[in-house]
């Protein structure tokens, strides 16, 4: 038991930090990154953010603080479904003033006004194609462990329904999803990719709301293909920058921070250095690649002194200690 509680909490501080260290430099184009910061490898004070001012240094955003708030009533409940879903994201906003510190996605605010207003829950999430969902899909992932195909699809697709109920945002986020489940499994990194994969296939085919735009799976596809040409770090990032995009759009996120998980490995502190310094979603990215890298290794290899500032400004350990024994605890009644 005390294995499963390192292993999620290794997750989760990954993603917080990969949050943390990515929200100064969100939405700075590439060239203005790598003029100033080179490679991001310390917090960057968000004076000079472009959205995020108003915030202190290493604060943790919506990305953390969704996938915390989904977790503690999951767990809570005991279940997954759309209606906890769309409340826990309310008490969000409420608890934390999300609209005020300006970073609830555009999509994700407007569906949760829809839900607010008595707008069916199947209709709410009719226009969010961005990676909300995507951002936020380590929530039933973890919260679901080693589960069966089936289940999985069901929890990630409830987890999604009330922001982002369309074929572009459900196809990232199950390949997300099943990523993360595979390497929770234990899975080799090409099966990770293998099945995620196969969850963005079943994920775009989930949503009646359907819009043009790139396929997050076919674009995950390739990057398997081609990772290997990528010769060092720069190369990837201009890539994904320059070639892909890394806007807040789900077929961006996905394949970007799968693609940097790919180039990473077990190296969760590069993988977080390299969403920090991309341009673009970099605080989205960051988590997503650091987590995924996390749920691969097992382990986490950042910095002593950059967990500890990030703890220190935003509680990681206070917040996530209950949610780890809340998970822990249910892995261990599904494995005896």
């Amino acid at each position: 038991m005390d294995d499963y509680k390192d292993y999620i909490s290794s997750v989760l501080c990954s993603f917080a930090v990969g949050d943390a260290l990515g929200m100064a430099t969100e939405f700075m184009n590439r060239e203005y990154i790598s003029d100033n910061f080179g490679l991001v490898e310390e917090f960057v004070s968000p004076d000079i953010s472009f959205i995020h001012a108003d915030l202190k240094m290493g604060q943790i955003t919506d990305d953390t603080e969704q996938t915390l708030f989904l977790l503690e009533r999951y767990i809570k409940d005991g279940f997954i479904s759309p209606y906890n879903t769309a409340e826990a994201l309310l008490k969000w906003i409420e608890d934390t003033g999300a609209v005020e510190k300006g970073y609830v996605g555009p999509n994700s605010l407007k569906a949760l006004n829809d839900v607010k207003r008595g707008i069916d829950l199947k209709l709410t999430g009719k226009n969010g194609t961005t990676c909300g969902s995507s951002m936020r899909v380590l929530a039933p992932v973890l919260f679901m462990g080693k589960c069966g195909e089936e289940q999985l699809k069901i929890s990630i697709a409830d987890c999604g329904i009330p922001t982002h109920n369309t074929n572009l945002a459900m196809e990232g986020s199950m390949a997300l999803g099943f990523a993360f489940n595979a390497a929770i499994s234990g899975a080799k990194i090409e099966d990770i990719i293998d099945f995620s994969v196969r969850g963005g296939e079943i994920g775009k085919k989930i949503s009646a709301n359907e819009f043009v735009g790139p396929s997050s799976t076919q674009r995950i596809k390739y990057l398997k293909k081609e990772i290997e040409t990528f010769r060092n770090d720069t190369e990837l990032i201009n890539f994904l920058y320059y070639v892909f995009g890394t806007t807040m759009e789900t077929y961006d996120v996905v394949p970007a921070s799968i693609a940097i998980f790919l180039h990473s490995g077990k190296d969760v502190w590069k993988a977080i250095k390299i969403g920090s310094s991309i341009g673009g979603d970099t605080d989205t990215i960051a988590a997503i690649s650091g987590a995924l890298c996390a749920a691969y290794s097992h382990s986490n290899n950042i910095p002593e002194n950059i967990f500890r500032f990030a703890d220190e400004c935003n509680g990681i350990k206070m917040k996530i200690t209950p949610i780890v024994e809340g998970i822990s605890k249910i892995w261990r009644i599904k494995h005896e």
